[in-house]
């Protein structure tokens, strides 16, 4: 290692350990729910997959909303849950809002 890489290093980790000391007080005012977040922006899902089922799960378009909005939102986390298409469509459709699920019906 050069200097000027392990110079660059313990910045990193400098920088680290300081995020996680501000993240850790906040916490210990705040609660768990920040701490997570906040975590989870930096770092990301601990366990993506799980995460992309519970928020296709709890995905509902809302009747004000537009298809593509709500197409756009499943797609996102579609990718990330190891589901077949037939499960796939299955959540898809449950998430419709009822107008659009009417109009499904009424096409056949």
């Amino acid at each position: 290692m050069t200097a000027l890489s392990e110079s660059f290093c313990l910045m990193s980790i400098h920088n680290v350990l300081s995020w996680l000391i501000s993240t850790l007080l906040l916490f210990s005012r705040i609660g768990k729910p920040v701490l997570t977040d906040q975590l989870n922006t930096y770092f990301g899902q601990p366990n993506l997959a799980q995460a992309s089922k519970h928020i296709l799960c709890a995905l509902k378009m809302q009747d004000y909303q537009h298809v593509n909005k709500y197409m756009i939102k499943f797609s996102e986390h579609a990718t990330h849950t190891g589901w077949n298409d037939v499960a796939l469509y299955g959540e898809f459709y449950w998430g419709l809002a009822e107008r659009i699920k009417d109009q499904l019906l009424s096409l056949d």
